[in-house]
């Protein structure tokens, strides 16, 4: 068993964040709401440490625990990271706690939390610094771990913790999913030699695909929720696991495996992962959210009025006149001008999306006179765009130098290809536009 004994417990508004340490200077963490302090137990029955970063580096070994392929969790440059320090400073108002761990090669891993008192939710995330000379390939980096889930039973119990995820696909609302750990495989097992783990993500810019970048955990006895949120503006991975005692939910970018990505940083660099955002609480999950989500600035929101359902990506001059005057007694903010605004040699609106050149068929006057139609009906005007896309009539899409490439080759799927958005040609081709 690992010999764990708290380094520190530092209180932030109602929650306290909870640093234990074992023999060999590895370092967890946890948090819980601080009416639930006298009920906190030490992980006296945890074989294994879990690091409050994870990380894997190419030349370090995997995991042993029946989790290759599956995970870079636990590899070798996780297991080897040790305690270096814990600083606490004050960012305005707000709390910084910045611990630092360094793995077998000297690199250094500072964790980052800065608490925001007005939401009353934690903003975390990673440094990574390469202390070695040369230059260093990395796998997988965490954007936060939170252990020993829950930490309020000497020995886990089985049928008190519930997994929380929101689940979702294109053009449909979330719903939540709020189920047992058991029905994932992640209570304990006879032997903690394999890991038991739960994934779920997506690849590409997507924020919502399947699953929103959101994972909670409930501790149903206690009353207890913990929740945790990346800020998905590219791929993401979100993981609860368990290898003996306590589970623990972790998160941020995919590793080389999973999601094919990876880092190199040269000598002396810092990388800094994507943000996430904790918290935890008592009540209702709509409650303890409300910790997590900032709340609408808005006494009522804007009604929008798109009207891709009416014209199917066929609008005009005309058909924007005749919806203007009936939505006119219905309070609508704005309209908004779907696809197929532009010139197209086709009669589908994919063909010549890229060239954003407005169609004088559908718009006479151009918009000039339609944006006023709009506006003298009370409403604000708006127009979709997919900046980054290309039909295959448009010019650009045989353009290859201004194109996202995979292996050489321009990205293409059956509608589109895609304007690489990092090109300096590409972004003044669009401020063109």
């Amino acid at each position: 068993m690992s010999d764990f004994k708290t380094l520190n417990k530092i209180t932030v508004g109602d929650m306290v964040l909870h640093y234990w340490i074992d023999e060999n200077k590895h370092l967890e963490w946890t948090i819980y709401p601080i009416a639930m302090a006298k009920k906190v137990c030490k992980p006296d029955f945890q074989k294994n440490t879990l690091s409050l970063v994870q990380s894997k580096l190419v030349h370090d070994a995997y995991d042993k625990n029946f989790s290759n392929g599956l995970t870079m969790f636990n590899s070798q440059t996780s297991r080897e990271m040790v305690f270096v320090d814990q600083r606490e400073s004050h960012d305005v108002n707000d709390l910084m706690v910045t611990t630092t761990l360094k793995d077998q090669h000297q690199n250094l891993y500072d964790q980052k939390i800065l608490y925001d008192s007005k939401m009353k939710r934690l903003k975390i995330w990673t440094e990574f610094t390469n202390k070695t000379s040369e230059t260093e390939k990395l796998e997988y980096l965490t954007s936060f771990v939170l252990n020993s889930l829950s930490p309020f039973y000497g020995r886990q119990l089985t049928d008190n913790l519930q997994l929380i995820r929101l689940r979702s696909k294109w053009a449909m609302e979330g719903r939540v999913e709020q189920r047992p750990i058991e029905d994932y495989d992640l209570e304990m097992s006879w032997k903690s030699s394999g890991l038991g783990i739960e994934t779920f993500g997506q690849n590409g810019t997507m924020p919502v695909r399947k699953f929103f970048p959101i994972i909670g955990l409930r501790d149903t006895k206690n009353d207890v929720t913990w929740l945790a949120e990346l800020e998905g503006k590219a791929s993401w991975r979100l993981n609860a696991a368990r290898v003996d005692d306590r589970l623990v939910i972790f998160g941020g970018l995919p590793d080389s495996d999973d999601g094919k990505w990876f880092k190199y940083i040269d000598s002396g660099e810092t990388y800094r992962t994507p943000y996430a955002y904790i918290t935890v609480g008592q009540g209702s999950l709509l409650k303890v959210s409300s910790r997590l989500q900032r709340k609408a600035k808005y006494k009522t929101l804007p009604i929008i009025y798109n009207e891709w359902g009416t014209t199917w990506g066929h609008p005009s001059a005309e058909l924007v006149h005749e919806s203007v005057q009936l939505l006119e007694k219905h309070m609508i903010d704005t309209y908004v001008i779907d696809a197929g605004w532009y010139k197209s040699k086709t009669k589908d609106f994919n063909d010549s999306i890229g060239d954003w050149q407005v169609d004088e068929k559908q718009f006479p006057q151009g918009f000039t006179p339609v944006v006023k139609d709009i506006h003298d009906h009370q409403m604000k005007a708006g127009i979709w765009f997919e900046f980054e896309g290309l039909g295959k009539d448009s010019q650009k899409y045989n353009d290859t130098n201004s194109l996202v490439k995979r292996d050489n080759w321009p990205v293409t799927t059956i509608k589109r290809r895609f304007l690489d958005m990092t090109d300096e040609h590409v972004k003044k081709y669009l401020d063109k536009r």
